[in-house]
């Protein structure tokens, strides 16, 4: 939004002193300026002549003499403008120069009006108020081609008569001074739209310009350059034009290729028979061709040369010679065949591609009686973190080094192929125990560390099995039940393989209901927000309400959190979830005590769509809600991917007056450099350190660090999981600011009256 907004003022701008055209859009007003000058001399002193009223004195007089002055002193700044300013670079001093001339003589018209006008008699004021008609049109159009200039001198004139006439006593309490501003307004406008035409006309010719000399540097390239050349012959074949070219290609000397037709010298350094027959053909027959790939021998080695042709014939009919144009098309052909050859073939990790992949199902399937044949999906887990975050090189190293290690425990008979990015395949047969075995024996390879450069790399690999059975019919059945066991493996967690069963179908169909009724929830405004309390452990008081999302279907019943917004992140429907969530959160709080708080969970994916500004600037506008009372809760891993874009929004967030905390504190990897980097407000520490502190050693120690991390930093800390009072009592001996657990309250549809003594009660 306010990129667009910075967009107009930077057009609007332009349009005043536009760098790339203002040259050419001084010359008419450098070209008719003196004219100008003139007229308002010549108008000036008429108007001293003719105002000789008792009442203004000398006062007229006076001003024409100063109004010639200035004339005069414009005119002297314009012919310096037009000798000494006269190259572009020059154009954007030349342009003040007569924008500052412009707007003189403008303030001094219209000081003729403030002066002369209310004391005028009705002679006067009517040949007045025709002079300032007058000279704005006259000065608006003789300087039409550069607006300040044009609006300046108008505007300062204008607005001197609109005053002017104010002062009149018959004049000034009627309508009649407002003329003046809509007079200018449509001056304004003309003014915009013929120099709005000049500028299209400018560029226009620019772009011409700038288009002949790629074209014609493209026919010189064309003439010189090896890849094409034309060539022309004489009646017997003989070439006279493109000699040189045809003498390079077949390496022989300028003098001996002379003294051959092209027909001898295709039939001398033929090597493609049926290409070179058909070449002579077409010459026998006054056939015109295009695009004809011969082959030619070249000082021992095979050149392809694409030729097209068309014969020049006489008014008799008669042949008086052939033209046209001839590439030696050699690289392309050699690449072609390198192509075909690499076609079912990965270029990264050479690796059968998924082109082979799929040919070798299709053999399968129909050999499937023969044995027991098997299908493995396998994905790469923590690939696309490594590939972001380390670069593409590093990237690629690893996939052929994880290409390497599979191969190494490829059965007999088997096939890994790479798919695309970190998917892979493989075909092989055996029984079930033996893919079972050769399954643990990949996920086991894959888990040591892969060294890339100077790097300790960690990825892990999720499998998804199918066996090709007899009611299997078709190729894309069988990927298909791979895809789905591959979708089970990676939801049972990292490292796993997963054979297809009927089972698995039955939990796609739900992930596909599930995905049917938020998507319906959404389009409805059927979705629903719960509230759980955040305390202040030093006041007792209820300090902000998170907002957690609920969905319910009639057929499913109550939907877990944890299933339907995975479902939103896959099928992308989180950044809608999320602003939807956003909205309401704002328009429930604005309800609530100004001194209570909303808090909002926001995915990684709606940060990356980055319109999360917007959404929150227009859920604030749209429900009156204080952005401090709106805190964005986010996990380090919204933070992982283009810190520097991420670092932008967060701070706009920010100047917007929003809150910020950092969710699930601990459980990342680089908290410390996170706090560092984002200007957060809190930090909320993950509630599986709260549940096990004082059991665990480390959760003790991770707890205690925090707190006193975020004492020293000035930064608000929230417990979470809070669900006994042995819980609250070890937060209270921290110092911890706030808490959020089952022992203050569970998340409900709406926010109920809560009994601060009760809340008293249990920090004690």
């Amino acid at each position: 939004m306010q990129q667009a907004r910075r967009n107009r003022v930077k057009n609007f701008a332009e349009l005043f002193m536009p760098q790339r055209v203002m040259f050419e859009q001084l010359q008419p007003l450098l070209d008719g300026g003196i004219s100008s000058l003139v007229a308002n001399a010549v108008v000036a002193i008429i108007v001293g002549a003719v105002i000789t009223s008792p009442a203004h004195g000398e006062a007229a007089s006076y001003w024409a003499a100063s109004c010639v002055v200035v004339v005069l002193c414009s005119a002297v700044v314009l012919r310096v403008v037009k000798q000494g300013f006269n190259t572009p670079d020059q154009a954007v001093v030349a342009s003040w120069l007569l924008t500052i001339a412009g707007g003189i003589r403008g303030l001094v018209w219209g000081l003729c009006f403030v002066l002369l006008m209310p004391k005028a008699n009705n002679y006067e004021q009517i040949m007045l108020g025709w002079v300032m008609a007058g000279v704005m049109c006259g000065g608006a159009f003789s300087s039409w081609s550069h607006p300040a200039v044009a609006m300046l001198f108008s505007g300062l004139l204008g607005l001197g008569g609109f005053i002017g006439m104010l002062g009149v006593p018959d004049v000034g309490n009627t309508w009649m001074p407002f003329a003046v501003p809509v007079f200018f307004i449509f001056l304004l406008r003309a003014v915009v739209v013929s120099v709005a035409a000049l500028r299209k006309s400018v560029l226009a010719e620019k772009e011409l310009a700038a288009k002949n000399g790629v074209i014609g540097l493209l026919l010189k390239d064309f003439e010189e350059n090896a890849s094409d050349w034309l060539w022309e012959t004489n009646s017997k074949g003989m070439l006279f034009r493109g000699v040189e070219r045809f003498a390079r290609l077949l390496e022989v000397s300028v003098d001996k290729l002379r003294l051959k037709s092209l027909p001898m010298l295709v039939e001398i350094h033929g090597a493609d028979l049926a290409a070179n027959n058909v070449f002579k053909t077409k010459l026998n027959t006054l056939e015109s061709f295009g695009n004809l790939v011969i082959g030619l021998n070249s000082g021992g080695m095979e050149r392809f040369v694409k030729i097209s042709a068309k014969p020049t014939l006489a008014a008799d009919g008669s042949l008086v010679g052939w033209h046209g144009v001839a590439s030696d098309v050699t690289d392309e052909r050699l690449a072609d065949m390198k192509v075909r050859k690499l076609a079912l073939f990965d270029s990264l990790t050479e690796l059968p591609n998924r082109a082979f992949f799929h040919d070798r199902l299709e053999a399968s399937l129909e050999a499937r009686l023969r044995g027991q044949s098997w299908v493995i999906y396998l994905d790469l887990d923590g690939f696309k973190h490594i590939n972001d975050t380390f670069g593409h090189a590093v990237g690629d190293s690893l996939l052929r080094s994880v290409a390497a290690r599979l191969s190494s425990c490829l059965p007999a008979k088997g096939m890994l192929a790479r798919l695309g990015g970190d998917e892979f395949a493989v075909v092989c047969a055996g029984n079930r125990e033996r893919i079972e075995a050769y399954a643990s024996q990949m996920i086991t390879a894959t888990e040591l560390p892969f060294v890339i450069g100077n790097h300790d790399l960690a990825v892990g690999v999720s499998l998804g099995i199918a066996q090709l059975v007899e009611a299997v019919k078709d190729r894309d059945e069988w990927t298909r039940r791979a895809d789905v066991a591959l979708y089970a493996a990676k939801h049972a967690g990292r490292g796993v393989a997963r054979v297809y069963d009927e089972a698995m179908d039955i939990a796609q169909n739900r992930k596909r209901k599930i995905e049917h009724a938020l998507r319906k929830a959404l389009a409805m405004d059927q979705l629903v927000l719960h509230y759980q309390p955040i305390v202040d452990m030093k006041t007792g008081n209820t300090h902000a309400y998170e907002a957690l999302l609920r969905l319910h279907t009639p057929e499913l019943g109550q939907i877990p959190p944890s299933d339907f917004i995975l479902i939103a992140e896959e099928t992308g429907l989180i950044t809608d979830v999320g602003n939807w969530v956003i909205r309401r959160a704002c328009v429930d709080a604005s309800r609530w005590p100004n001194n209570i708080c909303v808090a909002v969970n926001v995915s990684p994916l709606q940060l990356k769509s980055h319109r999360i500004l917007v959404t929150v600037t227009e859920a604030l506008a749209q429900s009156g809600l204080l952005p401090c009372r709106l805190e964005l809760e986010l996990t380090e891993s919204a933070l992982v991917d283009n810190l520097e874009q991420t670092a932008k929004i967060l701070s706009d967030l920010k100047v917007l007056g929003v809150r910020l905390a950092l969710d699930d504190f601990g459980t990342g990897y680089s908290s410390l450099a996170h706090l560092h980097q984002f200007n957060f407000d809190k930090i909320k520490i993950d509630r599986s350190f709260v549940q096990s502190f004082g059991d665990r050693r480390e959760s003790t120690a991770v707890v205690n660090a925090v707190a006193h991390l975020a004492r020293d930093l000035g930064i608000t800390m929230t417990a979470e999981g809070v669900e006994t009072v042995e819980h609250m009592n070890a937060m209270r001996d921290l110092g911890i600011d706030h808490v959020q657990g089952y022992y203050l309250g569970r998340p409900g549809p709406q926010i109920i009256a809560r009994d601060e003594d009760e809340n008293d009660a249990k920090l004690a």
